[in-house]
């Protein structure tokens, strides 16, 4: 029998998603750092999703 081990790995997540935002408005991607962190909360949001089917 092969057992899952879970994993909260979102503390990490969101520093991840914090740095790219910040590096997404310094190099101009885009306007301001809260457009920036939603939209890249929900592109790796959606990649989680697609993965885990």
């Amino acid at each position: 029998m092969t057992r899952q081990l879970r994993i909260d790995l979102s503390a990490s997540d969101d520093d991840m998603i914090k740095r790219q935002a910040a590096e997404a408005v310094a190099c101009g991607d885009f306007s301001n750092f809260d457009h920036a962190y939603e939209s890249l909360w929900d592109a790796f949001e959606t990649e989680l999703h697609y993965l885990e089917l």
